[in-house]
């Protein structure tokens, strides 16, 4: 993946909490970044937090049972062949939630 010095340095320049982990291809956790720069300047491995993933083509009535379900509040949302197309997080449930309100007013 990356060094520790280039794993701290971009952790620290990304606005974003967790990211998708991948082990061969497929998704193995969730890094948090927090967690990960402690592990990394300590020279440890980060831990990973469960993953829960979705298809892209998924209602989102599933998606919010996933959201609710999930310990890091998103969720990975994979492409037919598996690949990472996406993550949704609680915050875009909600802000989405919010604008159609908004527009039903």
């Amino acid at each position: 993946m990356f060094g520790a010095c280039s794993g701290v340095h971009f952790l620290s320049t990304h606005p974003y909490e967790r990211f998708p982990a991948l082990s061969n291809g497929k998704v193995a956790g969730i890094l948090a970044s927090i967690a990960a720069q402690a592990a990394l300047a300590q020279g440890q491995t980060p831990r990973l937090e469960p993953a829960l993933t979705c298809r892209a083509g998924q209602t989102i009535r599933e998606l919010q049972t996933l959201l609710i379900q999930s310990t890091t509040g998103l969720v990975v949302v994979l492409g037919a062949n598996g690949s990472i197309v996406g993550v949704i997080t609680l915050h875009d449930l909600l802000r989405a939630e919010f604008r159609k309100a908004e527009s039903a007013e």
